[in-house]
């Protein structure tokens, strides 16, 4: 056989193994999807569709959010090596389901995962988790956003500080597994680190275990009886997410903190709700706006909702109460401009009007660097329409430089500062710009576009 026929014989046999083994993966999740049997009609939440109608031709929330990396990461850690009393059945075709509504909601599967995309099993080891989660850090980096959904078992460690969350090869203890604090360690998202918009996070936690409000806990207080004497102690917890990182927990911290099956339907009941809300019963949880932006708390409420009903109506064996952090409260899940519900002739607003675009036109030999109140800056090439989404509820002042520049001969695009640069500085109140709509700042024009409006 000649060397360009091998080749491409070579080329051809890969592609038709990596196709099979996409197929084998897809036939798994879909194998472990039908092992979920359809729930009872009063399980169901009752969603009335509204009236949906085209977003505003200039979306500002859709170019936002489209220019997005967006990856998945689903561990279901329902098999136990060294603690096969703790198994649960359920825990492998909750994470086939959640994965595949992650998938259909736009999320990618980390690239080392494309051909099986959730750990599950004798795969959910605390050497696979660590990988897969600096996996997600590299590839979400500063401008993406990631999920990582964990379902299992989860216990607070003897120093009750933190939470640690089981794997297959060892026996699930406090001492054991891996704990959310190096999670979110692992995870990598710098604490200081700022964007232009402030609801978008780099990673989504969701744990749904036992015990898992412990992540929202914050700091507490515990009564420490010595002989006759009690005292009150303070305990710092070891979990503190940063800024961008937005922790969504199966149960609240303290009395009601189990998570359970959902009734003998071989699926979780948080696993089940939370797939539902982003694609059969979106209506349901966003019905407070339907303007089309999931955000966290919207999700924790529908949650909330379906899981006290599925109490009420004996479907699973106790009372669950889903928390998130209140820094996470408008942390957007996802956007999708088919879900814009009519309001009066027009899109709903809601969360919207959180998001605003700014736009800036230099001059052919003009460079401008803005600066806003949060930190977070942006160099506008010469002779170009600047053009970038920021949120709405920014505070303080914002500044603008501008620079004369020379363009380069020749084809390279390379921008050179003239020998007697003109410089420009100004600053404005960010808030004076959102309500008058455009300012001059340092010689430029500023215009201001808001997400509600047509």
């Amino acid at each position: 056989m000649k060397q360009f026929e091998w080749l491409r014989f070579t080329f051809l046999c890969l592609g038709f193994i990596s196709a099979m083994s996409t197929c084998a993966s897809s036939q798994e999740r879909a194998e472990l999807i039908a092992k979920i049997l359809a729930p009872p009609t009063l399980a169901l939440p009752v969603c009335s569709s509204p009236k949906y109608v085209a977003p505003p031709p200039d979306d500002v929330m859709k170019q936002v959010w489209s220019q997005r990396k967006k990856f998945r990461l689903v561990i279901g850690a329902g098999e136990y090596n060294l603690s096969p009393d703790k198994n649960r059945d359920f825990i492998a075709p909750t994470a086939a389901l959640v994965d595949s509504k992650l998938e259909k909601l736009g999320y990618r599967a980390l690239p080392s995962m494309e051909q099986h995309p959730f750990l599950i099993g004798s795969n959910a080891t605390k050497a696979n988790m660590v990988a897969a989660l600096k996996e997600m850090s590299q590839q979400v980096g500063k401008d993406g956003v990631g999920i990582v959904y964990y379902a299992g078992h989860g216990l607070i460690t003897a120093s009750h500080v933190d939470l640690t969350l089981g794997v297959y090869e060892e026996e699930v203890l406090p001492t054991n597994g891996l704990t959310v604090s190096n999670v979110i360690g692992l995870l990598g998202v710098d604490s200081s680190y700022v964007d232009s918009v402030d609801d978008i996070p780099n990673i989504f936690l969701v744990l749904e275990t036992c015990e898992s409000g412990e992540a929202t806990a914050g700091d507490s207080s515990v009564v420490v009886t010595n002989g006759d004497i009690q005292r009150v102690q303070r305990i710092q917890s070891a979990i503190v997410a940063p800024t961008r990182v937005a922790v969504l927990a199966a149960t609240t911290h303290g009395g009601n903190h189990d998570a359970y099956p959902l009734s003998n339907i071989n699926v979780s009941a948080f696993g089940y709700y939370f797939s539902r809300a982003l694609d059969e019963d979106w209506a349901c949880a966003n019905k407070a706006t339907r303007e089309g932006i999931l955000i966290n708390s919207e999700l924790q409420e529908y949650l909330s909702e379906t899981l006290n009903a599925a109490f009420r109506n004996h479907f699973i064996d106790g009372q669950m109460t889903p928390t998130i952090l209140p820094k996470d409260d408008f942390a957007v899940w996802a956007y999708d401009p088919a879900k814009q519900a009519d309001c009066g002739g027009v899109p709903c607003v809601g969360n919207r009007d959180r998001f605003v675009r700014i736009l800036l036109n230099t001059g052919p030999n003009q460079v401008a660097e803005l600066r806003l109140p949060n930190g977070f800056h942006q160099t506008c090439d010469a002779g170009a329409q600047c053009s970038l989404v920021v949120s709405a509820k920014i505070v303080g002042r914002m500044s603008i430089t501008t620079t004369k520049v020379e363009q380069a001969v020749g084809i390279t695009p390379d921008v050179v500062v003239s020998k007697n640069a003109k410089v420009k500085a100004g600053s404005a109140d960010f808030q004076s710009l959102l309500n008058k709509g455009h300012l001059k700042v340092a010689g430029l024009a500023v215009q201001v576009e808001k997400g509600g409006s047509i």
